[in-house]
Order: C-alpha cells, then sequence, then structure tokens
C-alpha cells in the first residue's frame, strides 16, 4: 500500500514539476519565477540516522561566486522523499541557495529536519567538506509541502526542538492544519513559532474544504495567529490542487525568502501594504497579520456539499497514511 500510494505521489509530483510555466517577466512574480542566474549541482550523500538514509543536496556549482549561500531545509509530503521535488529544489538553488532534503517519508514532526539541520552545522565546520564555511547560518530557511507543512511548524518550534531560532522564516505549502497534524503523529503548537512565516494553500476542496488539509479559517488563519511574529502572509492560490499549488507559488516562494533573508528591497515590496500578492489575479484571501484592512471579507469555506466524492477519498488517503505506515511498519 505504501509504495502504491508513494509511486502514485512521484509520479503526480514530479509530472508538475516537469511542466513547470515560464513566461516573459511583466510583473515581479514573473521576475522570480523563472530560474536564476546560478548553475546547479547536485549530491546524495548517505547517512544511518533512524529515519531515513540519504541527504539529498542542491547548490550552486559555483560555490566561490560568493563568500557564503543562504540555505534553505525542505520538508516533502507523506510517503515521497525531498528528491521527488528535484526539479522545484534546483530551482531554489539557482537562485542562489544551498537546498538540503532527505529521504525521510514522515517530516511532519520536524526530527529529521533537525537532524539535517546538525547536518548543515557539521557541513559547514568541516574542513573536508565542499560546504565549509560557505552556508551562512544566519540565514537559514524551512520550506514544506502537505505533512512537510506542518514539518516546518514543528521544526520551528521555539519549545519542541534547542535549534529552532536558528530558522530565520518558514514557507508552508498546503500544509496539514493543526488537528490532522496531530492525527498523523505529527502536532504543532503555532504559538511556539517566532519567526515570520509564509502560509500557503489551494482553493480545491481537498485543501481547502471544511475538512480538508488546509483550510482557510482552521489551517492558514488559525496558525497566521497564532505564530508569535507580526510579519505572517496568508494566501491562496486560485484554480490550483494540492501539488500545483507549490510548483505555481515557487515565485514568490522566492521573493519571499529573498525579501526576510537577503532584505531584498524589490521582494519586499510584493509583500508591503498594496503590495503585488494582495492583487494578484492568480491569488485570493491574501491577508498580512500586521495590517487589518488586508482582511478578506468573507473567509468563509465552502460548504461541505460542495466536496467532491474524490476529494473526500484523498482526504481519508492523507489523514490515514500515518496511522497505515505505523500499523504496517513499513520502513
Amino acid at each position: 500500500m505504501k509504495k502504491v500510494i508513494s509511486l502514485v505521489l512521484s509520479l503526480i509530483i514530479i509530472c508538475s514539476l516537469f511542466a513547470m510555466p515560464t513566461k516573459a517577466a511583466t510583473t515581479i512574480e514573473d521576475y522570480y519565477t523563472p530560474h536564476g542566474s546560478y548553475g546547479v549541482s547536485s549530491a546524495t550523500i548517505d547517512c544511518s540516522e533512524e529515519n531515513f538514509s540519504c541527504y539529498n543536496i542542491y547548490y550552486p556549482t559555483d560555490l566561490s561566486a560568493k563568500a557564503q549561500f543562504p540555505a534553505i531545509i525542505f520538508c516533502n509530503g507523506t510517503g515521497v522523499t525531498s528528491a521527488t521535488y528535484g526539479a522545484l529544489l534546483k530551482h531554489f538553488a539557482s537562485w542562489g541557495y544551498i537546498v538540503f532534503g532527505n529521504n525521510c517519508t514522515s517530516t511532519g514532526n520536524g526530527a529529521s529536519t533537525h537532524k539535517t539541520l546538525e547536518y548543515i552545522i557539521s557541513e559547514n565546520s568541516n574542513s573536508a567538506s565542499k560546504f565549509y564555511n560557505k552556508i551562512d547560518l544566519d540565514k537559514l530557511a524551512v520550506v514544506g509541502h502537505s505533512q512537510g507543512g506542518a514539518g516546518t511548524m514543528n521544526a520551528c518550534s521555539t519549545g519542541k526542538y534547542k535549534n529552532a531560532s536558528m530558522f530565520r522564516t518558514l514557507v508552508s505549502v498546503n500544509g496539514v492544519q493543526a488537528s490532522l497534524a496531530a492525527f498523523q503523529g505529527a502536532g504543532y503548537d503555532a504559538k511556539q513559532i517566532k519567526c515570520p512565516a509564509f502560509l500557503i494553500g489551494a482553493d480545491d476542496d481537498l485543501d481547502a474544504g471544511p475538512t480538508g488539509l488546509c483550510p482557510l479559517e482552521t489551517g492558514l488563519i488559525a496558525n497566521m495567529n497564532n505564530i508569535q511574529n507580526s510579519n505572517v502572509i496568508i494566501g491562496q492560490m486560485k484554480n490550483t490542487d494540492h501539488t500545483t499549488a507549490l510548483i505555481n507559488s515557487r515565485g514568490y516562494i522566492i521573493a519571499w525568502l529573498n525579501y526576510i533573508l537577503l532584505g531584498d528591497p524589490t521582494a519586499e515590496s510584493v509583500f508591503k501594504d498594496g503590495g503585488e500578492i494582495y492583487t494578484n489575479s492568480n491569488w485570493q484571501n491574501v491577508t498580512k497579520k500586521s495590517a487589518s484592512s488586508n482582511t478578506p471579507a468573507d473567509p468563509s469555506e465552502p460548504s461541505g456539499s460542495n466536496a467532491s466524492l474524490f476529494s473526500r477519498i484523498m482526504e481519508i488517503i492523507f489523514t490515514f497514511w500515518n496511522l497505515i505506515f505505523k500499523i504496517f511498519g513499513a520502513k
């Protein structure tokens, strides 16, 4: 069961990644959506951690181009590995980020993320590593998708992990709402998060429906209100689903990271009051926590009767995935 579900998800994600659209830059979003200026290399490093056996790393090929690079840890969704998202992680690296993931298939509790953080710290101080002194440990971000979105919340929870404060920001795309995350053994308390955050959802029933993975009120808005930082942005991508929201939001993900980690003024302008994201026709319910004027007029969720049979089935699959893994003890 695990292998079948993982294979189906991997194929969906890979097909979406290879179909990433590009177009001429007419907006700030368009500017950050194509690949950046860096060539990209990748490496797979074997390890023997409890829940995973390798690190997947994507990085600018010419590491001499800068004294140090900011870094991203990526938290993949349930049942797949970070390598499944390889095309997207190469995209992040092309913008000058060193991106670390692993092959843990259950990233929600944040444990594998913090093992990866320990690895990053070790590599940065290891004179034999190609990453020796190349990682700016003051410019670290965590980005996650689906269960990995819950993983970003746990990873940045100061009451859970001692190095949580090292993360300058988190980005969660269709991150599982707290109640479902708890059922998966990945419960989080957003009140333990102190860093700026960008929380993204899709508008399909699977994600945004009243019992969905990432509803507006109980997912995005609840987490925004609970995070202990005034710099939090939420928004839903229109006409997207669980996977395509991740792909289609990559331009603003890069903009957010450049804004928070690098102080990029063009990127910052996207998220300030009256910025581009608030009037972007591809987005809805965009809200900045510190600016009540941006609060959606009607943040209500669609009624349960609007949810399709397929979305209900997918909700059950996502919700019970982790339970199935535990019952069968699959590795």
